[in-house]
């Protein structure tokens, strides 16, 4: 049996041994970054929480391997959580400023995640009843803010953040509730495509068949009964079709339609053939065949121009197997490229440990220069 390589490693479910740690260490972590954290056996620890994360990584998270491929692996490889981060730039002794490190890390991370609890709690206290007697999609509104707020910890309450995103989720729902009772009038057979099936809330799969897992916010049941993917995002929004504002047409840049093509597709590979609903760590189920033809990722800071469904398509599906074959390279090489700018010290939270790299630092060290003006001459040159 010939050697297996990094990437079919980084996929394997079970522990493994001391040759494939190893191998992992030396051709993806073996660098200052990760000598100064981990030690073994911690390495080993280090490792496999690194896979786990890895297998779940988030589909928008892998577009960027598109921008710079170092900041890939120090986001989505070498640093699997908020603590390592901090860690490593008290160890390389790079002031953190606190302010930048709550607004991004924590807090920010702390909403969105439970933005999306709500977003999928809420439907198990939703009277459909009551939403087919509202006169107005202002009280459809108002009823369903009203339920998400009522999840919400008393001492989180005062963040104005929860009632600005459940204010946009609710007028989202009420305008797709509206459009279906619009459709199809209020008799009993609407519940089904108001209320989103549990089963398919925050969908947790694992496809064995592709090597791909994921988490998708939600498949919602269209009228013809087929399903289409739903991604909802906190953050600045990307656009896939054209948008006008104040009367003047927006074009949607190509990059951001690419992303949103990206990360639809892999969501809808996750739900094909030899998909599992996983349970929990110790337990999965195989998934009925269901049939998806659309996705969108929906910001809720604008649902307006983002709740358009855009139709799966072969050259979609082939995209996204180039993206995972680049993904592929780069971790079975151990080589990840980087993309230098005049916005890496603005953009890039891991610009600091970049420069402070011991790759940077072997490549340069011919240059007798403080750091920064030798990160200056990498970039120029």
């Amino acid at each position: 049996m010939g050697e297996i390589n990094n990437w079919e490693l980084m996929q394997l479910d079970n522990k493994l041994s001391e040759s494939d740690y190893m191998q992992l260490y030396y051709t993806l972590f073996r660098e200052e970054t990760c000598n100064i954290l981990y030690k073994k056996p911690e390495i080993y620890e280090f490792i496999d929480k690194v896979r786990t994360k890895f297998n779940y990584m988030s589909k928008s998270g892998k577009a960027n391997i598109y921008w710079c491929q170092q900041q890939f692996k120090y986001s989505r490889l070498l640093l699997p959580d908020i603590e390592d981060w901090k860690r490593l730039y008290i160890v390389l002794n790079i002031p953190i400023l606190e302010e930048f490190v709550n607004d991004r890390l924590t807090i920010s991370g702390k909403i969105g995640g439970n933005v999306h609890l709500v977003m999928n709690r809420v439907w198990d206290v939703i009277d459909v009843d009551k939403i087919k007697s509202f006169k107005s999609s202002e009280e459809i509104s108002d009823y369903i803010f009203n339920r998400c707020i009522s999840f919400i910890p008393m001492d989180e309450i005062a963040n104005n953040m929860y009632e600005y995103f459940f204010r946009q989720y609710s007028d989202y729902e009420s305008f797709r509730i509206s459009s279906i009772i619009n459709e199809l009038g209020t008799n009993n057979s609407i519940k089904k495509y108001i209320v989103p099936e549990k089963e398919y809330r925050e969908l947790k799969v694992e496809n064995k068949s592709i090597g791909k897992a994921g988490v998708i916010d939600v498949l919602l049941r269209l009228l013809d009964d087929s399903y289409a993917i739903t991604d909802y995002k906190t953050g600045k929004p990307k656009y896939y079709y054209n948008q006008f504002y104040d009367g003047c047409k927006f074009p949607s840049d190509k990059w951001e339609k690419k992303d949103i093509e990206r990360e639809i597709t892999e969501y809808f590979l996750l739900v094909q053939e030899g998909a599992f609903k996983v349970i929990n760590e110790n337990d999965m189920i195989e998934m009925d065949p269901i049939n998806v033809r659309f996705g969108r990722i929906l910001y809720l800071s604008d649902w307006v121009n983002t709740c358009q469904y855009v139709e799966i398509n072969p050259e979609m599906i082939v995209d996204s197997k180039k993206t995972d074959d680049i993904i592929e390279d780069c971790v079975n090489t151990g080589f990840f490229r980087r993309r230098i700018t005049q916005y890496c010290p603005i953009n890039c939270e891991f610009y600091q440990v970049c420069k402070n790299s011991y790759e940077f630092r072997k490549k340069y060290k011919d240059l007798s220069k403080k750091v920064d003006e030798a990160f200056l001459y990498f970039r120029k040159n």
